[in-house]
């Protein structure tokens, strides 16, 4: 087995001048199972605002953060079996045998949705920077998942671009939410509440409505800008 990186299995750390923003909540509030796909560009917090939700509704849930390395299907295999085991309790029933050929994608899928299958309910897992892999039998791999999910299970894929996944199909089925960079803009409020947080700074109606303008709701401009702030 692959040495296998614990920090890859983490979520990224909440900053403590975060926003709360109950309208993307309530948005994924009632989802008990299905495809969550949360899409757009860097700098847009979709990792943090998957954070916020999971930790503000308290679900259990296992992350895995992708990288370009992760294109090996067996590699990609052994960290999802890893995730789930982290939600489970149990090891996943995946091994991989040293000079063993490429596995099947169905075939390992079929093993680790019987692994999640005993997850709690309401358990969510977690692909952050799923734009970073383009291995057609991960993506293989990944519907097949998405095809068979458990009852109970939210699958979220965090990306910077659509994956190779029937999006048309699990929408058509209301397996499907979608947060997309209109949505992950911050609104003015959000704007006035994350520089209040950040800097201490209060502005009136009408620079808090230029900054919102010029910023078009891109919380890393924000950010930068409340950075600038004695």
């Amino acid at each position: 087995m692959a040495r296998l990186l614990d920090t890859k299995l983490q979520p990224p750390p909440l900053r403590e001048e975060r926003v709360h923003r109950p309208r993307l909540y309530e948005h994924l509030a009632d989802l008990t199972t299905g495809v969550v796909l949360v899409s757009g560009p860097p700098g847009y917090g979709k990792s943090t605002l998957v954070v916020e939700w999971l930790t503000h509704q308290s679900r259990p849930f296992a992350w895995f953060s992708l990288d370009r390395f992760d294109g090996d299907v067996g590699l990609f295999g052994e960290y999802l079996g890893v995730a789930i085991g982290n939600l489970t309790g149990k090891n996943s029933g995946l091994m991989s045998v040293p000079g063993e050929q490429t596995p099947d994608p169905r075939s390992m899928i079929a093993v680790l949705v019987d692994d999640l299958a005993r997850a709690p309910r309401g358990a969510v897992l977690v692909l952050d920077d799923f734009h970073e892999v383009g291995s057609s039998d991960v993506h293989d791999a990944v519907a097949y998942l998405v095809d068979n999910l458990p009852n109970d299970v939210t699958l979220v894929i965090i990306t910077r671009a659509d994956p190779p996944l029937p999006l048309s199909r699990l929408k058509g089925r209301g397996r499907l939410r979608e947060i997309r960079s209109a949505g992950l803009r911050f609104t003015t409020d959000e704007v006035a509440e994350y520089l209040a947080s950040a800097s201490g700074m209060e502005l009136s109606a009408h620079d808090l409505q230029l900054v919102a303008e010029r910023s078009d709701g891109w919380i890393l401009a924000l950010q930068l800008a409340g950075l600038g702030v004695d």
